[in-house]
């Protein structure tokens, strides 16, 4: 990638639109998180639900690992940890 187009692409991730949409994704994240261990949790108190509820949980901290990482990126405005953030929810889904 060229400067010009580095430059561009660094200005376009530190727009306050972009950044508030952020950190609303970053609390929608948070919560999908905690839900997910909530339950993973309450699943686990059969022997046959903890066959779902550990990877739930699992999922869980993921999706909050994310948001924390998405967090860092707010504050910091550093593209690595808009990648990390993106690679943790990406492996949320998996």
């Amino acid at each position: 990638m060229s400067e010009a187009t580095q430059s561009t692409f660094s200005n376009d991730l530190t727009e306050i639109g972009f950044l508030n949409h952020l950190q609303k994704t970053k609390g929608q994240m948070n919560f999908v998180g905690i839900m997910a261990i909530v339950f993973g949790a309450i699943s686990c108190l059969s022997i046959f639900g903890a066959v779902v509820g550990i990877p739930l949980i699992l999922a869980g901290l993921r999706a909050k690992d994310s948001a924390e990482k998405l967090g860092h990126f707010i504050e910091n405005k550093e593209t690595g940890d808009l990648k990390n953030a993106i690679t943790l929810i990406g492996k949320y889904f998996e």
